[in-house]
């Protein structure tokens, strides 16, 4: 048995955190178990009489399969509580991996994933695809269910897809890209609820172990007016374990479309060949701190009188690992 006290992620449980403690127990060689309990974590609103806790059982049903099945408890304020109940399975068909993730919160069956990840190795090819589907709108629900409320509001139904493609093009170079998408259930989009499509495409080069050069285009495509497109090229060298410095720049026309709470209108902000700048610096000398800055010019971005605008910013970060 392995028993962890203190704060900590429990991984199965939607990676809840926690100042609590953990067993978990082998149970021969196809079976084990998890127990948990504690005051959630969090940094954004008070949890000072919150709590969560749950269990889980794992079965290896072969060599290559495996099913978990888990139930956990939020209480929040208490005044909101949510179960949730998941059913995950893992298995490899051949050299395609899969696995599969349902989900009921409370008394609604509430998500499904399915997820497959296919690697050829002779023709250095890899493929991955993703499904989601929300089967009910997520109101208030206990923080770890529906987090963004407070900013967002209700999360209506949706399906979800990605598909990606990562190509080896001979020892040094790369070719990825993918497509992701979303709809809303019955076209109830709003603001932060929305139809989109982005497409993508990356062609990197690694002329040697310290230095990494890629290209990459993208385009977002949104509901209403919003939408993005952009071609971006990319410098990073690491000329040891403790220094990493990175260059890049792009051309990018984008539009999106806000609500001004000043003005009570809808807003649109346009960046027709709006050109980005940026350097970025990290420095680790020891394995637990690292302190790294990233400098952004982005130029000739259009303002609501017509005219062009410049705007700066610098970001420093300093991270401590324990």
């Amino acid at each position: 048995m392995k028993i962890r006290a203190g704060r900590q992620y429990v991984d199965e449980a939607d990676w809840l955190h926690l100042d609590g403690v953990s067993a978990r127990l082998g149970l021969g060689r196809n079976w084990d178990v998890l127990a948990f309990l504690g005051r959630p974590v969090t940094y954004y609103s008070g949890t000072h009489n919150d709590w969560a806790g749950g269990a889980a059982v794992g079965w290896r049903y072969r060599p290559t399969g495996r099913a978990r099945l888990l139930y956990y408890r939020y209480d929040q304020d208490e005044t909101r509580a949510g179960d949730r109940f998941a059913l995950d399975l893992w298995d490899s068909l051949g050299a395609v991996r899969v696995h599969a993730r349902a989900t009921v919160l409370d008394d609604h069956f509430d998500r499904l994933d399915l997820d497959a990840s296919y690697y050829c190795d002779k023709a250095r090819l890899q493929l991955d695809g993703r499904y989601s589907r929300l089967f009910h709108t997520l109101e208030d629900e206990s923080l770890p269910f529906n987090p963004l409320y407070t900013a967002l509001g209700d999360l209506q139904p949706y399906h979800y897809g990605q598909a990606r493609i990562l190509k080896f093009l001979g020892e040094r170079w790369t070719l990825s890209g993918g497509i992701t998408g979303r709809v809303v259930d019955g076209g109830d989009e709003n603001a932060t609820n929305q139809d989109y499509l982005n497409e993508d495409i990356t062609l990197a080069f690694m002329p040697t172990e310290q230095w990494f050069l890629s290209l990459s285009a993208q385009r977002w495509d949104a509901e209403g007016d919003n939408r993005l497109s952009g071609l971006y090229g990319d410098a990073t060298w690491r000329p040891n374990k403790q220094w990493e410095l990175s260059a890049g720049a792009g051309v990018v026309d984008y539009v999106y479309e806000y609500y001004d709470d000043i003005t009570f209108k809808d807003e649109y902000h346009r960046a027709p060949d709006a050109r980005s700048y940026y350097l970025r610096a990290r420095w680790r000398p020891r394995p637990e701190f690292a302190l790294s800055a990233r400098a952004e010019l982005e130029d000739n971005v259009q303002t609501d009188d017509g005219g062009e605008d410049t705007f700066f910013s610098l970001r420093t970060m300093l991270s401590v690992y324990f």
